[in-house]
């Protein structure tokens, strides 16, 4: 049986895309994240469904926009009801963990 792909995903508060060596800052040094970002998949053309951290950051977690998941500011939360990319994951068999 083939074991699926690991799966790490990466989010940051106030980053610009360029902040960062591998996307071409001239001063900055990250090796750690360029090699991870080189060896990995990255998504370098994407758009957030809110301008507010925590609703697109649900958006992310459940695949809704914040007008189905809720959460529209950064004090409001996520329902319980509402299903996360963590839960799907973990309920096919990946350990997961924030």
């Amino acid at each position: 049986m083939r074991q699926p792909p690991n799966i790490l995903l990466i989010t940051t508060d106030h980053l610009r895309y360029d902040t960062l060596g591998y996307s071409g800052d001239p001063v900055l040094e990250t090796p750690s994240i360029d090699k991870l970002a080189l060896e990995s998949t990255r998504f370098s053309n994407c758009f957030v469904q809110s301008p507010v951290c925590k609703p697109s950051r649900a958006t992310i977690m459940t695949g809704r926009y914040p007008r189905h998941h809720g959460v529209r500011w950064n004090g409001s939360n996520l329902s319980e009801n509402e299903v996360t990319m963590l839960e799907f994951f973990h309920h096919h068999g990946y350990s997961t963990a924030c």
